[in-house]
């Protein structure tokens, strides 16, 4: 090899491993952001949720009111009645984020039938249907709710054929596939001012939370309605099923997921590869995917909050760069490559 091929083979190499790199750092964004940091055990902390004998719930500081069993007409709800969700809350500014949740009909922070949520001056709505995953992702949003301070009505319809939210003046309509309601549960408990795991709490006033099914009224703001406990225990509800492909029925956006998770790791399984030549690089391709991917899901579990980690991430990825390890060898092959550059 002259020098100028010397020189031609490090500046190529130099710029794989530069690309391999960036590669690496993209993944660690995307599996940590947005960087908010938790513990692994549960805190207690006083409840800062107060209801007073004129009905108004009171949420100054991060706290929680819930029911002490899961509402009796979920399960009419689920074989097609229609449920209307009636709010009148005030919150204490607009930069809230999480979503914080105001209103949750649900069992952990990643699994929910309903939940009605301020994020900074919008209105989050997430219904989990035959076309969401377990979480109601994707949800709803109608934009500068919380724009203004006061009090704000929201009022949220669904029936067996459409989510309609009315926010002040504002309205949404949106079709909801056949039969989406009976994918919900009917053990999850309705809480509001925060998740039953104390992790998305919203601050203000809620002074109507009402909900009606056919022609029955539930006041949750009434007397006995719900449970404020003393202190609000911080959960960390971290893991998910651990069995893969088994924890949610398949839909669009689950597929949507897998198949980014594949083929997301398809240009890292390439260019190491490439770099490696065909002797080493698969291999090295499929240890370093399947390292960095598992640095991701223990980092989720242990470290960051806000992200689920899941065992199917991690078969993904590797599978990912397995299949991109076999493109970069068809490519040599039909260019008549040789080993490494």
């Amino acid at each position: 090899m002259s020098r100028a091929d010397r020189r031609l083979h490090e500046t190529r190499c130099a710029w794989l491993k530069a690309a391999i790199l960036l590669l690496i750092l993209i993944y660690l964004v995307a599996g940590f952001y947005p960087f908010q940091l938790q513990t692994t055990a549960d805190k207690r902390v006083d409840n800062g949720a107060t209801l007073t004998a004129d009905g108004v719930l009171h949420l100054p500081s991060p706290g929680i009111a819930y029911t002490p069993q899961p509402p009796a007409w979920l399960a009419r709800a689920m074989v097609g009645a229609s449920v209307e969700i009636i709010l009148e809350v005030r919150p204490r500014g607009n930069k809230q984020d999480g979503p914080a949740r105001i209103f949750t009909l649900s069992e952990s922070t990643y699994r929910r039938d309903l939940t009605v949520a301020q994020y900074a001056e919008h209105l989050i709505v997430r219904v989990r249907s035959a076309t969401t995953d377990d979480n109601g992702l994707p949800s709803y949003r109608i934009n500068n709710v919380f724009a203004a301070p006061g009090w704000h009505r929201i009022t949220l319809r669904i029936t067996p054929k459409a989510v309609d939210i009315r926010a002040d003046d504002i309205r949404l309509i949106v079709p909801l596939a056949a039969h989406s309601l009976a994918t919900w549960d009917a053990d999850f408990r309705l809480a509001l001012g925060n998740e039953l795991t104390g992790k998305q709490p919203w601050l203000g006033d809620i002074r109507e939370a009402r909900v009606r099914v056919d022609a029955v009224s539930y006041d949750y703001l009434a007397p006995g309605a719900l449970v404020l406990p003393e202190q609000l225990v911080l959960s960390p509800d971290r893991l998910r099923v651990v069995t893969p492909f088994m924890h949610t029925a398949f839909k669009r956006v689950v597929a949507v997921d897998w198949l980014l998770n594949l083929t997301g790791f398809l240009p890292f399984g390439w260019l190491v590869s490439v770099l490696y030549g065909p002797r080493r690089g698969p291999w090295t391709a499929i240890v370093l995917a399947a390292l960095i991917s598992l640095a991701i899901e223990a980092g989720q579990l242990l470290v960051f909050a806000d992200r689920i980690p899941s065992s199917e991430d991690l078969i993904l990825n590797t599978l990912g760069a397995a299949l991109g390890t076999r493109l970069a060898l068809r490519w040599r092959y039909r260019s008549g490559r040789g080993g490494s550059l």
